[in-house]
């Protein structure tokens, strides 16, 4: 299931990515990261979140990459747990899911 370990393109080369199937760890050290599948089936785990802005719906990462949020949190238990282990593969094992809390607060500023 995970064979394909490739880092992400560069900043450069993908300044944005839509997400549409997409968790939100908050770790120990409060640190957030975002859990994602692309379009094309690939999982992957962001560098930390350094910005969140709850109008437009983006989280911009320690990496530079915008990350636009265009649905709700992914709610398909398999695919939320093949999210989480993914997460689990890069020592990620402690956070906490605030991926609700998040969705909420867009939610709440867009209104």
């Amino acid at each position: 299931m995970f064979l394909n370990d490739r880092q992400a393109p560069s900043v450069e080369a993908q300044p944005s990515v839509g997400l549409t199937s997409w968790r939100i760890l908050e770790l120990p050290w409060t640190e957030k990261r975002i859990l994602m599948l692309s379009a094309e089936g690939v999982m992957r785990v962001t560098t930390a979140i350094v910005q969140l802005d709850l109008i437009a719906r983006t989280a911009t990462t320690s990496s530079g990459r915008i990350y636009e949020f265009q649905t709700p949190p992914e709610t398909t238990p398999l695919i939320r747990a093949a999210l989480v282990f993914n997460a689990s593969r890069v020592g990620l094992i402690d956070g906490i899911d605030v991926s609700e809390d998040i969705w909420r607060y867009f939610v709440s500023y867009s209104q």
